[in-house]
């Protein structure tokens, strides 16, 4: 009764272990993808949540302390180094950004490690002013920068 069956089992295993492992490279690229939008994401938070502090450390220079904003720098300058005047004396200035000011300016995320430039351009009405990252690294090697 059993002559009449012919084949190979060995043909079956193969095809099984070839689909097992196309489903398994199928499946670790994919996790790759996600964890490179998942560094992009955090990053992009980073980069946006450092923009608000500055931003509000900026306009409670203007509005708390009534003095308006920040002195236009000579050259864009580490946001860093900024200085709120605090006293009706146009020479008393307080930097934004320390202990007494109770504000601290993270590390700037990777790769932009110089950190923040601010910079105000008087030559429109009103005066423009700009925050932005430095120059980045070279970021070649991460898929999610």
């Amino acid at each position: 009764m059993r002559r009449h069956e012919n084949g190979n089992i060995l043909f079956y295993i193969l095809i099984g272990v070839l689909l097992m492992g196309a489903l398994t490279y199928v499946s670790t690229r994919s996790s790759g993808d996600t964890a490179a939008g998942t560094t992009a994401a955090r990053l992009s938070e980073d980069i946006k949540s450092q923009a608000q502090l500055i931003r509000s450390a900026l306009s409670e220079c203007l509005l708390v302390n009534s003095y308006g904003y920040p002195l236009e720098p000579a050259a864009p300058g580490l946001v860093k180094d900024i200085e709120c005047q605090i006293g009706d004396s146009p020479d008393v200035f307080q930097p934004v950004f320390t202990g007494t000011s109770n504000r601290f300016l993270p590390q700037p995320p990777a790769p932009f490690t110089d950190g923040w430039i601010y910079d105000v351009d008087s030559g429109t009405n009103p005066p423009t002013i700009s925050i932005l990252l430095t120059k980045a690294m070279n970021c070649s090697a991460s898929q999610g920068v």
